[in-house]
């Protein structure tokens, strides 16, 4: 999960987002890793809306994608406030 508020305001395109993962994705599988999906919020923090980290919507929606236990899940963020969305949802936190 990734918020790329540099496609609302028009820094890059949304293609380029899709781009990157699908470089990301092949990288990752020639080292035999595995990506079963990718979520992104493509809005602004002014917009207010529920998909940008740290609210809780792209990891409620993976939960429904995937059926996955959130209270026995991880959130692996790079910054505090990627960790605030787990415990909004019972699943740990690792920085």
């Amino acid at each position: 999960m990734t918020n790329q508020s540099g496609v609302a305001r028009d820094i890059f395109p949304e293609s380029l987002v899709h781009e990157v993962h699908e470089k990301m994705i092949s990288e990752l599988s020639a080292g035999g890793a595995r990506v079963d999906a990718i979520y992104f919020c493509p809005h602004k923090t002014e917009d207010a809306c529920e998909c940008r980290k740290p609210n809780p919507g792209l990891l409620e929606r993976a939960a429904r994608e995937h059926a996955l236990d959130l209270p026995t899940s991880w959130v692996v963020g790079d910054r505090y406030a990627d960790l605030e969305m787990g415990p909004r949802r019972r699943s740990r936190g690792i920085l």
